[in-house]
């Protein structure tokens, strides 16, 4: 019964929509971008009140699981050029649920210039014991993974406000 209260209590995630988005110049991350081709539309809100930290929303997901509004990260503005490091939720569905574990990827995000994409790069952070480098030793065969895929080609384009076109002046 506390739980179905708990529940009750909990207000649903806001509706967004492109035309109510905040609107920013085309040098700020604040602004929808839709990640990849054909994937999920976010926008990227300041902070109230905070300079440099900006809050990440679902618009539109083809995960139908995951409601328009619903928030899934934030990132900070790291002091270096146009680079920001955010923090993104592994399931922003199961997040919202009461009790639910937050689990989070890390991801620096990179304003190109022109803020006509934000190209994303996952990093690493803390510890971690690895007790299948013990296998060589034991059985004295090398196991090895071998992922040749670039780590800085994911990005998502921008779609509001429309990115400053690039000229080229001889």
């Amino acid at each position: 019964m506390f739980a179905a209260a708990l529940r009750a209590t909990a207000a649903p995630p806001e509706v967004l929509a492109v035309e109510h988005a905040q609107a920013a110049d085309a040098f700020s991350p604040v602004g929808i971008w839709q990640a990849g081709a054909g994937g999920a539309l976010f926008e990227v809100r300041q902070r109230s009140g905070v300079e440099g930290v900006y809050d990440l929303f679902i618009v539109e997901s083809p995960d139908l699981s995951i409601t328009p509004g619903t928030p899934f990260g934030q990132m900070k503005h790291t002091g270096s050029g146009q680079n920001y490091d955010a923090e993104l939720l592994h399931d922003p569905a199961g997040a919202l649920r009461a009790g639910a574990v937050k689990r989070t990827r890390r991801y620096i995000f990179t304003l190109a210039e022109g803020g006509a994409s934000l190209s994303m790069r996952p990093y690493e952070k803390g510890k971690r014991i690895n007790i299948l480098r013990w296998l060589p030793y034991l059985f004295r065969l090398s196991v090895s993974d071998v992922n040749t895929r670039p780590r800085d080609i994911d990005a998502a384009t921008r779609i509001y406000p429309a990115p400053v076109p690039q000229t080229i002046t001889i």
